[in-house]
C-alpha cells in the first residue's frame, strides 16, 4: 500500500476548520490538513511527524483559493523526504 493517503482533516467550499489540537502524522503519503475551493484552515495547534524514515509528509497542503493562518501558537514540524510542512497547490497563505 505505499500509494496509501490519509488525510486528517479536509475543508472544501467556503468552510473553514480550525486545529487547536495535535495531529500526528506516521505513515508515508500522510496529509495533516488538506484546504480547497475557497476553504480556510487556521492552526494553533501542532502538527507533526512520528517515526523515521517517512516519505512525502506534508503538513498543510493548500489548494486553489484557499488559505492557511498559522497562529503565533502553531507548529508545523515535518522530519520527512520529499514532505513538506506547507505546500502551495495554487493557493495563499
Amino acid at each position: 500500500m505505499e500509494n496509501l493517503v490519509q488525510v486528517f482533516m479536509q475543508v472544501d467550499k467556503i468552510q473553514k476548520a480550525e486545529n487547536k489540537g495535535r495531529i500526528v502524522l506516521s505513515a508515508d503519503n500522510d496529509i495533516g490538513i488538506f484546504v480547497e475551493n475557497k476553504a480556510k484552515a487556521i492552526n494553533s495547534g501542532t502538527i507533526e511527524t512520528s517515526g523515521t524514515g517517512l516519505k512525502n509528509v506534508k503538513g498543510v497542503v493548500i489548494g486553489k483559493g484557499s488559505e492557511l493562518t498559522n497562529e503565533s501558537t502553531g507548529k508545523i514540524i515535518i522530519d520527512s523526504s520529499n514532505g513538506a510542512g506547507v505546500f502551495l497547490k495554487g493557493g495563499n497563505s
